[in-house]
């Protein structure tokens, strides 16, 4: 009999990969990790291998094409960069003659660090313009996400009550929603359709306002992603010591002149109101101003009342006064308020103005 020796064709990959699987856990968007894996083979010649990596995916490899052999088995380096925040599962193909042998490979991102911006040192309680927070990310998303702002407000004195005049603008309340989308790193809040920044009236009592992060999850199916990077940001209504009168306004009734003074004291003290009345041109008046406490008892009483919580720090102070006389004699009404530590800017209205 005669016997011929035939090489039967090798069945399946020629490749060996060790490990087969490759987890990167989690990284801050732009982070970077490498991992090695060791590619072998049992041929005794040069067998070409090249990789297939797909498209989009944030993975690379020390070599996309090279040589293995029994005597030399090859070590590459399989590093994970994601460039946006999401979470990647995917295969990198290592092809052969014989056939490929697939490694899986996956990791996460999340954001770096989120900056809350355009947070002063310091805010005026009566702002003009309103000032305004963003929200900004070290990094994009990788599908839209949804999220929320939110402060808190400490007052300097603790007794206080809080103040809801404080408040962003477009809610009302101490939180506003936000979107950011993908490819994007700047929060949008919606005000009428249009992104923009949140403003926010801050509020006429004394202390510190304090923005974060309490939310932050995907648009599509609310899962939540991680904002452990997320910073705070703080500003200071200042205990201003001398109050401030914003508007003085006068109305006449008979024989009865009125006086309004509306202003605010961030630390909610007024203990003395100076009031003058000066006569007309070429006219002749007699007024003898009060005394700076005339007011201090009705002053103590809305400060200390449920209604003036509502308020804040602010104040709207009646005065009435009888004329004797002729309304023609009174020029200018001045009026301003004071506390231990200075006295208001001063407040004034023409007495012919008054209706």
């Amino acid at each position: 009999m005669l016997e011929v020796p035939v090489t039967a064709p090798a069945c399946g990959a020629l490749l060996t990969i060790d490990p087969l699987v490759l987890a990167f856990g989690n990284l801050p968007v732009n982070g970077t990790a490498t991992l090695p894996i060791t590619v072998s083979t049992a041929r005794p010649s040069a067998l070409p291998v090249t990789v297939e990596i797909p498209q989009g995916q944030p993975f690379s490899v020390s070599q996309s094409s090279f040589n293995v052999s029994s005597s030399a088995p090859v070590v590459i380096d399989v590093t994970f960069q994601p460039g946006t925040v999401g979470l990647f599962d995917t295969t990198l193909g290592f092809n052969a003659e014989g056939g490929a042998v697939d490694l899986a490979v996956s990791g996460s991102s999340s954001f770096g660090s989120i900056q809350i911006t355009g947070v002063e040192v310091s805010v005026d309680p009566t702002p003009d313009p309103v000032p305004t927070v963003g929200v900004q990310f070290n990094g994009a998303p990788a599908e839209n996400l949804r999220g929320r702002l939110e402060f808190d407000f400490a007052a300097d004195n603790p007794d206080l009550p809080s103040d809801p005049l404080l408040a962003f603008l477009d809610t009302g309340t101490n939180s506003v929603d936000f979107r950011l989308p993908v490819g994007l790193n700047q929060a949008e809040f919606l005000v009428n359709g249009t992104p923009t920044q949140a403003a926010y009236q801050p509020g006429t009592l004394a202390g510190t306002i304090t923005f974060r992060i309490s939310q932050l999850t995907t648009e599509d199916n609310g899962e939540p992603v991680d904002f452990g990077g997320a910073n705070v940001a703080s500003t200071r209504v200042e205990p201003a010591p001398p109050p401030v009168i914003q508007e003085t306004t006068c109305s006449r009734s008979g024989t009865t002149l009125t006086i309004v003074a509306r202003g605010l004291s961030t630390t909610r003290e007024i203990s003395g109101v100076n009031l003058n009345l000066t006569a007309a041109s070429g006219a002749n008046l007699t007024f003898t101003p009060p005394s700076a406490d005339f007011a201090n008892t009705a002053i103590s009483e809305w400060y200390g009342s449920e209604a003036s919580t509502a308020s804040g720090s602010t104040i709207a102070l009646t005065v009435p006064l009888q004329v004797q006389g002729s309304f023609s004699a009174l020029g200018q009404a001045t009026i301003s308020f004071s506390n231990s530590e200075g006295t208001s800017n001063t407040g004034q209205v023409a007495v012919s103005a008054c209706q």
